[in-house]
């Protein structure tokens, strides 16, 4: 990419965001890039989403279902930039950020295909979202996978929430797969990595994103990136690796010992050491997310909030592994069912020829 300041579209999905949009939006008005277009795509939003975003000067389309990876698709084939540059509608970015993104591609030589940089919580969102930012992002609660760091136990793939990909190299991949709710981004950046660009994470290209708030929405998030964990994994089989595993493992491990301890004491021993090591990495993790984020009261939400993002990322790829093979037994099940009932209502196998009893005339 020769041009220094090629042209890039900002593409921003979004639903029900009222509460968000204006900020991000507000954000990207004071980009220092000199040449960028915004567009966002509502995809039926039944509150002030809408009007918010006409309000600004940027392309607005609308989709009546949601699904992120089709409304990036459709952004795409109407843009006019030559970077392609996904964002969530509930981020913020500071003045360079667009800038900092940019100039991966330009130093680049056309062997960078997609880059990311790191997302984390607004300084002014509250203890709960901080801590929820810190389980999401740290070593121990994620493995250190959404940075592109030395310390990380999987490959980094840039989010959907802070993300840019070439035009050309977009359409070389024909974009986002869009059978998937969540973990479009992961699976587009496998691809264009598997084209042999490179993948490169920008340390200064930092987004402000908002967190769940709240414990039911945390969890519903948690759970959906274990289903669509597993779906990745199906799809490609490098991207099953054992890093996504470990939460299940982890769960499988602590409800064998619980069972096993029921009747043997060397299996009682182990459950608990195993659960006095795993309370002194939470609660070292606690105090250093207190240091961190400067909040006495994280001491005790991170350990919680950890716990429960590992139990139910593992309950959930759990049950979306068992789940095709419950559907099969089930299957099979009935249609056992359906062949017993046909034999005990009378009805006649077609496929049975009884001999005939009527004697041969000599």
């Amino acid at each position: 990419m020769r041009n220094r300041y090629p042209f890039v579209s900002i593409i921003i999905p979004t639903f029900n965001s009222g509460r968000y949009l204006r900020r991000c939006l507000n954000s990207l008005l004071a980009l220092d890039y000199p040449k960028y277009e915004v567009i966002v795509v509502d995809e039926g939003s039944t509150d002030e989403t809408l009007k918010i975003a006409c309000s600004f000067p940027v392309r607005v389309l609308r989709k009546r279902k949601k699904n992120p990876a089709a409304s990036r698709n459709l952004a795409a084939s109407m843009a006019k930039g030559d970077i392609l540059v996904f964002l969530d509608s509930d981020c913020e970015v500071n003045p360079s950020w667009l800038s900092s993104l940019v100039k991966v591609f330009l130093d680049g030589n056309g062997k960078v295909g997609i880059a990311g940089g790191p997302d984390i919580a607004p300084s002014d969102q509250s203890l709960w979202g901080r801590c929820v930012d810190y389980a999401v992002t740290s070593f121990v609660g994620t493995g250190g996978v959404r940075r592109g760091g030395r310390w990380r136990l999987a490959p980094y793939y840039p989010r959907g929430c802070n993300m840019a990909i070439p035009r050309f190299v977009f359409q070389e991949v024909e974009g986002f797969d869009e059978s998937f709710d969540l973990g479009e981004d992961t699976e587009i950046a496998y691809r264009i990595h598997r084209k042999g660009y490179e993948i490169k994470y920008v340390p200064d290209a930092i987004v402000a994103h908002w967190r769940r708030e709240g414990l039911k929405a945390f969890l519903t998030q948690i759970w959906g990136r274990g289903v669509s964990r597993v779906a990745l994994g199906h799809k490609h089989r490098s991207l099953n690796c054992l890093a996504y595993k470990i939460p299940s493992i982890l769960l499988i491990i602590f409800l064998a010992l619980a069972l096993a301890s029921l009747v043997s004491e060397s299996a009682r021993r182990i459950l608990i050491t195993l659960s006095i090591s795993y309370t002194g990495v939470l609660v070292a993790s606690g105090i250093d997310g207190a240091i961190r984020l400067k909040g006495a009261g994280a001491i005790f939400l991170i350990p919680v909030i950890i716990t429960l993002q590992h139990f139910t990322y593992g309950l959930a790829y759990l049950t979306a592994i068992l789940k095709p093979l419950f559907r099969m037994f089930k299957e099979t099940e009935n249609e056992g069912n359906y062949h017993r009932s046909k034999t005990s209502s009378g009805i006649p196998n077609r496929n049975h020829h009884p001999r005939s009893s009527h004697k041969k005339n000599g």
